[in-house]
């Protein structure tokens, strides 16, 4: 099986939340089994910790926008950055495209006004969120 982003990177966030929150660590013996499950350990410590009323956020590499529902159903969000470019590349010689995952995640998060998609790569957007943030 060859893996992705989203399961190459599920060590270093589940370490994450071992190192800052130990009490919602959960065992990854199976990590397939963990992906996609709501809320991440993540979401449950931010709900727990930060009763702020209105919160921002960014979530990089939204895919289909399951962390993202989940982050909304969970928190009080005034605004949820999402960061993802999209964009379609070649693999193998093969034409790889994320446009249906965007549309997946657009109608999946369509009923939350406060979502703003970002199709860019992580270094660009992060300079429009510093922007758009501040506004109300």
């Amino acid at each position: 099986m060859k893996l992705d982003f989203k399961h190459k990177t599920i060590k270093l966030r589940h370490g994450m939340v071992k190192l800052i929150a130990p009490e919602l660590y959960v065992d990854m013996t199976n990590i397939r089994s963990l992906i996609g499950a709501t809320p991440r350990p993540m979401t449950l410590f931010l709900k727990e910790h930060f009763k702020a009323d209105e919160l921002v956020g960014v979530e990089i590499g939204t895919a289909k926008g399951d962390n993202a529902l989940s982050i909304l159903q969970e928190l009080p969000i005034k605004k949820l950055f999402l960061i993802d470019p999209y964009t379609s590349y070649v693999e193998r010689g093969q034409q790889v495209s994320f446009e249906e995952t965007f549309v997946i995640a657009r109608k999946k998060l369509s009923q939350f006004h406060q979502v703003i998609f970002m199709r860019k790569i992580s270094e660009d957007a992060v300079k429009d969120v510093d922007k758009r943030a501040l506004k109300k």
